[in-house]
């Protein structure tokens, strides 16, 4: 069973999983120019963790709460690895069409 604060992380993961593909569409070209990597699908799957662990981290921050910092970041780490597949094909699918 969930806390109520896991709960709600899970539903701004969803909302904010459901946007990266329009996202990336936007903003892929621009960030190739400015950061020049070399392996877009790394460099993208890197910038959507770093950006979803962002604002999960920011939810739960804004939640408040008695948890640590270090049990923060395990809790959005688990939701992370449970969508890591999911994010990984959004990527593909941008990068094929």
């Amino acid at each position: 069973m969930l806390d109520r604060r896991t709960e709600m992380l899970q539903m701004v993961l969803d909302l904010r999983i459901k946007e990266l593909p329009n996202l990336l569409l936007v903003t892929k070209n621009g960030m190739k120019k400015v950061w020049k990597y070399q392996d877009e699908h790394t460099f993208l799957y890197g910038w959507c963790i770093g950006r979803l662990e962002n604002i999960l981290y920011k939810e739960l921050k804004d939640l408040g709460g008695t948890r640590t910092p270090e049990e923060d970041w395990f809790i959005i780490r688990d939701l992370m690895q449970l969508r890591r597949q999911q994010i990984t094909k959004i990527i593909d699918d941008v990068l094929t069409n």
